[in-house]
């Protein structure tokens, strides 16, 4: 892994505008778990080609991995603008309006946590909806939507 990582930062040197070696050491960063190294190439691979989806969906992922799912979502739905048909995309994006969902219902049970958290919800089950509507066969999209609509169903004479 070393040595792509070296090859992708000489082409750099020469390149330094160059999106795809960018995105690989990007890539390469983010496999070793090194995110904020992983941030800034995929960044810099942003700034040489502004819509480049698999930049955009990858910094999604990490932000995902650090947390962040505020900033995930906004990543997913950037890479989504440029190919709105990924449903690999997408799935993250509606898993990251789960784990928000999980956030709110954690913080409290006051309505504005509750509210939050129905919404995340509710974008999360859309989201899947839409996956299902380019990929019927997408077992993954029917499970977590499945889940969220059972447990939603479970939750609703609890009082938030």
């Amino acid at each position: 892994m070393h040595k792509a990582i070296d090859e992708y930062r000489e082409i750099l040197n020469f390149a330094p505008d160059q999106a795809e070696a960018s995105y690989n050491l990007g890539l390469s960063y983010d496999k070793n778990g090194r995110f904020e190294e992983a941030i800034h190439y995929y960044n810099q691979a942003i700034r040489a080609k502004p819509e480049y989806p698999a930049a955009l969906s990858n910094m999604g992922v990490i932000y995902g991995k650090m947390g962040r799912f505020e900033d995930a979502i906004i990543f997913f739905k950037k890479a989504l603008k440029t190919k709105p048909d990924d449903t690999i995309t997408l799935f993250n994006l509606g898993l990251a309006y789960e784990e928000l969902a999980k956030r709110y219902a954690q913080r409290g049970r006051d309505s504005e946590q509750s509210e939050k958290h129905s919404e995340m919800i509710a974008k999360a089950i859309e989201t899947y909806d839409k996956i299902l509507e380019l990929d019927p066969h997408h077992l993954q999209a029917a499970r977590q939507r499945s889940a969220l609509i059972l447990s939603s169903v479970k939750n609703k004479d609890r009082k938030w």
